[in-house]
């Protein structure tokens, strides 16, 4: 069955998937397309890919405005989490928030390229159910084939 708690990605997974096209993460970009995974955002996260956009590196890459319009499309939009910290935290601050919505959205797993959060795997996923996992993972790669196949319609 496709991933029907919501899943929350870094704001690096979500420039590989929108900007850079990194292949690790075209079988998720489908599953979006036709809304058989659901990522939770919430405005501070929208707020740094906005900010990430503006880097004239990224910047003259893409189109920030095409990309924002894709994420909000792609994406479900919910209120912004009350910090975890004191339960499991994140080393990097900044990096806080997507922990934070991972928890309080009661996703399935957190994709982050991130080694702060990266860390913080084994302890998430004993505790809270939480799955850390990195986009180039077997693991992940092996989720998203698993929610392709079971999205797939059988033939009568």
């Amino acid at each position: 069955m496709p991933a029907r708690q919501p899943i929350v990605l870094d704001c690096n997974c979500w420039l590989d998937l929108l900007v850079f096209r990194d292949p690790c993460v075209e079988t998720l970009r489908a599953l979006l397309e036709r809304g058989e995974v659901i990522v939770a955002i919430c405005s501070g996260m929208r707020q740094e890919l906005i900010q990430v956009l503006s880097r004239p590196w990224i910047h003259k890459r893409c189109d920030p405005d095409a990309v924002i319009q894709d994420y909000d499309r792609l994406s479900s939009m919910q209120t912004t989490p009350h910090s975890k910290a004191m339960s499991l935290a994140c080393s990097d601050p900044d990096d806080q928030v997507f922990l934070d919505l991972a928890l309080e959205a009661r996703a399935s797993h957190l994709i982050s390229k991130d080694r702060q959060l990266l860390r913080l795997a084994k302890k998430s996923l004993a505790q809270y159910q939480l799955e850390i996992l990195s986009q180039a993972s077997p693991r992940f790669q092996h989720l998203c084939m698993t929610w392709q196949a079971s999205s797939v319609p059988k033939a009568p």
